[in-house]
């Protein structure tokens, strides 16, 4: 598995990140907490908002 070392795939990693923390980005609620996005990546009004923590 040369290619997990290789340096395309890190650029991929980095820009990949890139790209899903700009994606979470929109369900940060203007209220607080988080809501659920839609297909389209924009932040669903009718939803439930979240204020836990996923990793607790």
């Amino acid at each position: 598995m040369a290619w997990l070392t290789s340096p395309s795939h890190h650029r991929w990693l980095e820009a990949e990140s890139l790209r899903l923390i700009d994606f979470a980005r929109a369900s940060q609620h203007q209220d607080g907490g988080f809501g659920m996005l839609g297909a389209d990546g924009a932040l669903d009004a009718d939803a439930d908002v979240e204020y836990g923590s996923p990793a607790g």
